[in-house]
């Protein structure tokens, strides 16, 4: 394979003033060898209008138009159309580096990687993007289940990665179109385990147009009661999958250790709603998993948020779990407020 063809899928959502960016990151890359299959999700401003210009500019831009169907079903159609050896996923308002492909290229050959993983950077600068874009320089072979427990990078995001394409379509994996969040995270838990050797790169060629006003993860993110109980039927999705192809048995407070994402912002839930949430969450919870499960868990902030939320569900504890929140509450205040002073 001495010039691997990549493939670039891009769904495109209203989002007519951002697409010229991202289409001339993509057709300038330094590397040429490249197809850029565009989707567009029954848009209603002009980006489709915008697409066509672009695939009569450049033959290796080829547009597919469907009714609104969501992001997931758009990325799917492209995965099916797609002919490269390696297959990437670019949003229509973010935009790569434009030697990312050339670069990309350079270890696929060196390594005969199955999933190349690289950085990414939000604008405006984002401190958790940052952080989960922030893979260091390896290459990692054996368990993939370890690599996305231990290196940055794996999850969240299907966008700053190419895998091989031949990887996913023996393995029959597309995006859960059921997910309304956490479809790019369910794909990474089902892709890494099969994968025999990934190359993680710190080059952080993905750039992220975070929190764009009318984007879909914007919206939802605004409503956090809403938002924490799609976490939990990603929770429970991967979970499920887990265990049916057995991944899950050997390595259960890893797994809870690194999926515990599914209580972020629960600081900000009140009384009243906590209890809905780990209501629905203790039920999940005890479909693959017991108390004894949290013994292991490495991280204490995470053990925690999943004790106060089983507690609080078994009714007995809840006073204490309260308590305990109240408290938790408190001194996580005085920290942020005391690395704020130093």
């Amino acid at each position: 394979m001495q010039h691997p063809k990549l493939s670039f899928v891009v769904p495109a959502y209203n989002i007519d003033r951002y697409l010229d960016e991202c289409l001339e990151s993509l057709c300038g890359q330094t590397y040429s060898n490249l197809e850029i299959i565009c989707v567009d999700d029954g848009s209603s401003d002009n980006s489709l209008d915008v697409l066509r210009k672009w695939e009569q500019r450049d033959s290796r831009v080829k547009v597919i138009s469907q009714t609104n169907k969501g992001v997931s079903r758009a990325r799917n159609e492209g995965m099916r159309q797609a002919t490269g050896d390696y297959i990437g996923f670019v949003d229509g308002d973010d935009y790569l580096d434009l030697d990312a492909a050339e670069k990309m290229v350079e270890k696929i050959l060196a390594h005969e990687a199955d999933i190349v993983v690289y950085g990414g950077r939000a604008f405006p600068e984002t401190q958790w993007v940052t952080e989960v874009f922030g893979p260091r320089d390896v290459v990692r072979e054996g368990d993939g289940r370890f690599m996305i427990f231990e290196e940055r990078g794996c999850i969240p995001s299907a966008s700053n990665k190419v895998y091989r394409r031949s990887l996913l379509e023996q393995n029959d994996l597309e995006f859960n179109e059921s997910l309304i969040l956490g479809e790019d995270t369910s794909l990474q838990f089902l892709i890494f385990p099969l994968a025999q050797r990934v190359v993680f790169m710190s080059n952080r060629f993905y750039h992220y147009r975070f929190n764009r006003e009318g984007s879909a993860v914007t919206e939802e993110f605004k409503n956090k009661l809403p938002q924490l109980l799609k976490h939990i039927d990603v929770f429970r999705y991967i979970s499920n999958e887990w265990d049916q192809r057995g991944y899950l048995a050997d390595c259960k407070p890893q797994f809870l250790d690194c999926i515990s994402f599914i209580f972020s912002d629960f600081s900000e839930l009140n009384s009243e709603e906590r209890l809905a949430f780990s209501a629905k969450f203790a039920s999940a919870y005890a479909q693959h998993f017991s108390h004894s499960d949290l013994k292991g868990i490495s991280s204490g902030e995470a053990r925690y948020r999943y004790e106060l939320f089983l507690d609080l569900a078994s009714g007995k504890s809840a006073r204490r779990a309260e308590l305990l929140y109240s408290a938790h509450a408190a001194l996580s205040g005085a920290y942020r407020r005391l690395r704020a002073i130093l």
